[in-house]
Order: C-alpha cells, then sequence, then structure tokens
C-alpha cells in the first residue's frame, strides 16, 4: 500500500501541470515535473543531469542577487513558508541563441517537507509563470506612459469632466443639462489649459465646475452636447476673464455612457482667438473702404438687403448718390494724397451727420458716396 501510494503520488507530481521540483536540504534538485521542463526549455537528458547535481543555493543567478539569496536560505536554513516573485534569464543554462535571450518572469513557493522528527528533510518548489503577464503589466504601463506624454505635450487643452454623481440618460434633455452643469467637475488636464484659464496651477483649477469655466453660453453649450448625443466637433464657445475680454476657443468632446448614466466627459480645447481676431478683421475689410474706413459696395448691399427682408410694406426706404463738386480739379492741381486726404476728412463727417437716422454712409469708389435710408 505504501508503495502503491508512493508511485501515484509520483505520478501526480510528473504529470501535474503546474510547474513544480523538489530538492534535498541543501537545494540539490532530486525531482523535476515535465511542466518545469517545458517552461525552462529543457529535454529529458537535461533534466536527468541536472538531478543529483544542480543546486538552487549555488545558482549564479541566485548568488548575484543577495536579497534574494538571503530568501531562499531561510526556507533551508529555519524552514519558513516563503513565496517569491523572481526572473531567470535561460542564457544561464542554454548557449541556444533561440532561448539564451528569453527572461522568465515567475512566482515560486517553497513549501518545506519535514521529516518524522520535524527536520527539513526536502523543499517542495511550485513555480507560476508571470511572463505573460509581465509583459501584459509593462505593455499597460508603457500605454500609461505614452498616454501621459500625449496629454503634456499636446498643444491642444486635454480635460476630463466627471459627473458626480452620474446622471441617468433616461431623464429629459433638459433634467440632464441642469443635473451636468452642477454635478460636473474637472478632474484631469494638462497644462496648456492652465494659460487658456489663466491660471498658475492644475490645483487651482481641478474639481471646478463648468459654471466657472467662463463660457458666457455653457448652458446652450451643454444642452447641445446632450441633443447631440453626447459629443461634439469643432463646437465654437466664447470665454470671458474678469475684465469682461473675449477669448474664442473650439472645443471636441464626448461623454461616457456606462449602465445607463453618463460618467465622464472627455474633450480638447483649441486656442482660436487669433484666427477669430483675423477673420473679423477680413470680413471687416472686405466690406469697408479701407481709405475712409465707410462701408464699401458690398457692405451696402448686404444691409439693403437685409432692410428689404425685414422692413413692413407702410415702411418706405431712400437710396441717395452723391459725389463732391471739383473734385476732379483738386486731384490735378493739388495731387492725389490731398484728395485722399479730403475724403479721409468728409467721409467720417458725412456718417456723423447720419448717426441718427437708421441707415448705411457707404463709398463706392472715387469720390462717389451714397446714403442708404
Amino acid at each position: 500500500d505504501d508503495e502503491y501510494a508512493l508511485n501515484f503520488l509520483s505520478g501526480l507530481f510528473s504529470e501535474s501541470t503546474i510547474p513544480s521540483v523538489s530538492t534535498d536540504k541543501q537545494g540539490v534538485i532530486l525531482n523535476m515535473n515535465h511542466a518545469l521542463e517545458r517552461m525552462f526549455h529543457l529535454n529529458h537528458r537535461q533534466s536527468e543531469m541536472a538531478s543529483g547535481y544542480y543546486s538552487i543555493l549555488r545558482d549564479k543567478r541566485v548568488s548575484r542577487d543577495p536579497e534574494l539569496l538571503e530568501a531562499i536560505q531561510q526556507v533551508y536554513e529555519h524552514g519558513k513558508v516563503h513565496t517569491i516573485e523572481t526572473n531567470y534569464l535561460l542564457g544561464n543554462i542554454h548557449r541556444s541563441r533561440f532561448v539564451n535571450n528569453k527572461n522568465l518572469f515567475f512566482r515560486a513557493s517553497f513549501l518545506p517537507i519535514r521529516d518524522t522528527r520535524g527536520a527539513i528533510e526536502r523543499v517542495l518548489i511550485q513555480l507560476q509563470d508571470l511572463s505573460r503577464e509581465k509583459s501584459a503589466r509593462d505593455a499597460l504601463q508603457e500605454s500609461e506612459a505614452s498616454y501621459k506624454a500625449f496629454i503634456t505635450h499636446s498643444s491642444e487643452a486635454i480635460w476630463c469632466y466627471e459627473m458626480q454623481p452620474p446622471i441617468a440618460i433616461i431623464k429629459d434633455s433638459e433634467t440632464q443639462a441642469r443635473q451636468i452643469a452642477n454635478n460636473a467637475r474637472l478632474v484631469e488636464a494638462n497644462r496648456v489649459l492652465l494659460g487658456m484659464l489663466g491660471v498658475a496651477s492644475l490645483d487651482d483649477i481641478l474639481g471646478m465646475g463648468l459654471i466657472d469655466s467662463g463660457s458666457r453660453n455653457y448652458v446652450f453649450d451643454i444642452d447641445f452636447f446632450v441633443k447631440n448625443n453626447y459629443q461634439m466637433i469643432d463646437h465654437d464657445i466664447v470665454r470671458e476673464d474678469q475684465r469682461g475680454k473675449q477669448y474664442f476657443f473650439q472645443i471636441c468632446c464626448t461623454g461616457i455612457v456606462e449602465e445607463g448614466y453618463l460618467k465622464r466627459v472627455w474633450g480638447t480645447t483649441k486656442d482660436i482667438t487669433a484666427r477669430k481676431r483675423y477673420e473679423d478683421k477680413l470680413h471687416y475689410q472686405s466690406h469697408h473702404d479701407s481709405l475712409t474706413s465707410l462701408p464699401n459696395r458690398n457692405k451696402l448691399y448686404v444691409d439693403m438687403e437685409t432692410c428689404f427682408e425685414k422692413r413692413s410694406a407702410e415702411q418706405i426706404s431712400a437710396l441717395l448718390l452723391i459725389d463732391l463738386d471739383r473734385f476732379k480739379e483738386i486731384n490735378d492741381t493739388l495731387g492725389h494724397n490731398v484728395g485722399d486726404h479730403l475724403l479721409k476728412l468728409i467721409g467720417p463727417r458725412l456718417a456723423n451727420e447720419m448717426s441718427e437716422v437708421p441707415g448705411t454712409v457707404a463709398r463706392l469708389g472715387g469720390d462717389e458716396l451714397v446714403f442708404g435710408l
């Protein structure tokens, strides 16, 4: 019966899917199973050669790591049950270039086995391969590092608002918009946002609500966000600082909905103030005379069209065309510079005289002016 039990246990050890090895009390290998052979890429001959010869305590990898050596010695000298996470380069036992650069990461559990007198007779070591877990962990850390680097060095502001508490999306849009305005709290942002908001530290804005964002139309913005399936693409907003100066931004954002609740909103903000002011300048130049700063022909046409669309049946409109007498003589005798200077003086005076009358004073070209009333 004892022989049968011994053979049965030996078979279980050999065929176990858990990589295992048993050693004597000096750390010399007695037996190893097939799972451990596969893990360390050992053939049967190599495992037989290691049995009775190879000592864990004399291994080069263990000897070079004082902390690891001390932990293993605690097992063999004091009989302590110990679990250690470590790594092992297969180049220590293989010369093949296909495996010698492979680095195994594993968790080793040491279980001292005592004889009837309580003395350590042998040690059972079971391994858990952590190589895939380590690779996944490293990939995750690399991904997190890339993500943090992307956020840190992005030329656009990147931010995240968290709903505290989350908001049920089954509610009507008006209720959701109101709750977003009250519940949203800034939990993550990069340093680009600091310059946009005019603050020195992230601590000054973390925890900030949407009401404090400075957007003049945040209520409209939130309502649009909810009705647009919790996203915005190139949505323009206007922010005013404490002095009332306007800044223009363009945001893209998307809401994270989980289990029927809006939990977070991730987004980017791009400062388009310079572009907006440049566009406004171009628009002004295309609708105003460069010499007199009066509205030009294009602006006159736009104002007339707007007037005709909005005027009532009883309203009367008039168009008065004028030019300057003997203006050509001024140009011919005194020069065009003097003529231009005269137009610069006359244009604003005419506009000032007509300031109390609804309409447009425009310059068509040369000395031709027009009153649209």
